[in-house]
């Protein structure tokens, strides 16, 4: 295995390669220190800049679709929030709200790989 995809808190784990090639392909970048954190629940924000970085969109602006979603308050993620938003991949809660630290089930993985086929 390459050394420089790894992260330190990775090696060794079942999902090591899957992990590295992700990081690779610059699809994941850590939190910072070389760290991944592989057992931490993934937040909604995280999802959406993953998936973005995958998909590379672009949002035609700076709207806020979201209650909840600011240029200041989630300044890492705002756009590919803002851009899977535009392309029908991410949607809100039916109060309107995104809630970005929530943490995605496994329903809403299911969806956003749907919406992502069809986009």
């Amino acid at each position: 295995a390459n050394q420089s995809y790894s992260f330190d808190d990775t090696r060794g784990s079942w999902a090591e390669a899957y992990i590295n090639t992700a990081r690779r392909y610059e699809l994941i970048s850590g939190i910072g220190e070389n760290l991944f954190a592989p057992d931490k629940p993934v937040s909604r924000q995280e999802i959406a800049v993953m998936l973005n970085n995958y998909l590379r969109y672009t949002p035609t602006g700076q709207t806020a679709f979201f209650p909840d979603v600011s240029t200041s308050a989630n300044a890492w993620s705002f756009d590919a929030i803002s851009a899977l938003r535009e392309k029908g991949i991410l949607t809100g809660y039916p109060d309107g709200s995104f809630r970005p630290e929530t943490s995605i089930s496994r329903a809403e993985m299911a969806a956003l790989a749907v919406r992502t086929n069809m986009g």
